[in-house]
């Protein structure tokens, strides 16, 4: 029978277990909302890469990639990407592109959260920076 602080330490041991393929893939590894019930439980793992190859052994991260793949359709430049800039008297850096969002598709994070904004804004931002 399971219960939840088994499952609970089950997280804990599925984490410690997953560290050596998160090294040797460049992944990121994490395993979901657990649903259970006395004798079954299941989750989705999901695994992100942390780093794409370029060139020359040199790697970016996929945000990064992302953005330097779809910026110039937004009037954007590649070397826009970790640009500060300052929006409503806070500082800002620019940290992706969202190609699903339709109205705030720039992903930029200041005090450690992540925020989304306008491409118009940001381009606002950076002509004043």
């Amino acid at each position: 029978m399971f219960t939840k602080p088994e499952l609970k330490q089950f997280r804990i041991d599925f984490q410690n277990a997953v560290n050596d393929l998160e090294k040797k893939y460049e992944a990121k590894i994490s395993l979901g909302s657990i649903r259970f019930s006395s004798y079954e439980f299941s989750g989705r793992i999901t695994v992100n890469k942390t780093s794409i190859p370029i060139s020359d052994g040199k790697t970016i991260s996929p945000e990064q990639y992302e953005f330097e793949k779809y910026c110039e359709l937004y009037g954007l430049q590649k070397e826009d990407f970790g640009k500060v800039l300052t929006m409503n008297g806070r500082k800002f850096k620019i940290s992706g592109i969202n190609t699903k969002a339709s109205k705030n598709c720039v992903n930029i994070t200041g005090n450690g959260k992540q925020y989304k904004t306008s491409v118009e804004q940001v381009k606002r931002a950076l002509a004043f920076s």
